[in-house]
């Protein structure tokens, strides 16, 4: 199935008698906890083949795996009414950079509902997220900023702490 960046339906070359879903927009960022903690947030908007948030009754849920320092993970969510699912992820010590984040599968409450990996949304730019050529994606851990007076009378400059 390809999607047209005119519309928002799946268009397939042998039609599915099957309702599809696909994961159409990823929210992904991260945020300062505490001096030596950060935590990833992560979220995904399930539609179906008409572009629609997934209803409640064909409730899907998405597992992922989170590799970051010594730590991996196998964490899911499931679809809200409005057809978003949020990951709850888990705090990171300053001295991991960032986490990786790879599929593990999509599962629908109507087994009848087929998801349709190939229609999901580019993440990152031109790679299909969870594709064969974009099976993972990372989050960035947060820059902390520091404003300092420069001496010399000049306004406050941001310096980059690692």
């Amino acid at each position: 199935c390809t999607r047209t960046p005119e519309d928002r339906l799946c268009h397939c070359s042998t039609p599915s008698t099957e309702p599809t879903t696909y994961i159409d927009n990823v929210i992904a960022n991260s945020v300062t906890k505490s001096p030596s903690t950060w935590k990833p947030k992560l979220a995904f908007e399930i539609v179906d083949s008409f572009g629609n948030p997934v209803k409640p009754a064909n409730e899907v849920t998405i597992t992922v795996q989170i590799a970051g320092g010594e730590k991996v993970n196998v964490k899911k969510c499931k679809t809200n009414k409005k057809g978003k699912c949020r990951i709850k992820l888990p705090k990171m010590n300053n001295n991991v950079d960032s986490v990786t984040i790879s599929f593990v599968r999509a599962t629908a409450v109507d087994a009848h509902i087929v998801y349709d990996g190939s229609s999901n949304v580019e993440y990152p730019q031109g790679c299909t997220l969870f594709s064969t050529g974009c099976p993972t994606f990372t989050i960035l851990a947060p820059n902390q900023h520091v404003a300092v007076q420069n001496l010399i009378g000049v306004p406050n400059d941001v310096v980059l702490i690692k």
